[in-house]
């Protein structure tokens, strides 16, 4: 009978958990995420290390937790990168948080985009990827334009 109650108990714990898994999932908003900051983290004779900042929105009354994001990005239409990271990262209920995604360029892959950039002082990019929350995976798919002046990048929004 001790044995009987006990797995009731456990069972009602389950129930109760997945429950409210499953109530956060039908009722979860989608969050949105939209490219904040180009930076320059460091440099050497091979390529450039980038940090994406993406600016996420979290407008749900609980908070998220990003297990992975894969990534890629494209300059002037050609796909220079992609990345996968496995950090998690919480974005607190109703708030915004910015997830920095390294991008590691080599510049040999940059120079057959520089030719838009020399001859419009400004180059397309496309960051697209997903994000892994929980059981969800949430695409992205931010474009715009950046230009470099005096050595810094500046994010030019469409």
């Amino acid at each position: 009978m001790h044995l009987i109650c006990k797995n009731q108990t456990v069972l009602w714990i389950v129930l109760a958990l997945s429950g409210c898994t499953l109530y956060n999932a039908r009722n979860m908003q989608k969050p949105k995420a939209e490219l904040a900051t180009i930076e320059v983290k460091s440099t050497d004779g091979k390529g450039t290390l980038l940090l994406f900042g993406i600016r996420v929105e979290n407008p749900n009354p609980f908070p998220l937790k990003v297990d992975s994001v894969q990534y890629e990005v494209e300059i002037a239409g050609r796909k220079l990168a992609e990345e996968k990271i496995a950090q998690p990262t919480e974005v607190a209920a109703k708030s915004t948080a910015i997830v920095q995604l390294p991008m590691r360029l080599k510049f040999a892959d940059l120079f057959s985009s520089i030719g838009e950039l020399l001859r419009n002082d400004f180059a397309a990019y496309r960051l697209k990827g997903s994000a892994q929350v929980g059981l969800f995976n949430l695409p992205f798919d931010e474009s715009g334009q950046f230009k470099i002046e005096n050595g810094m990048i500046t994010h030019i929004k469409k």
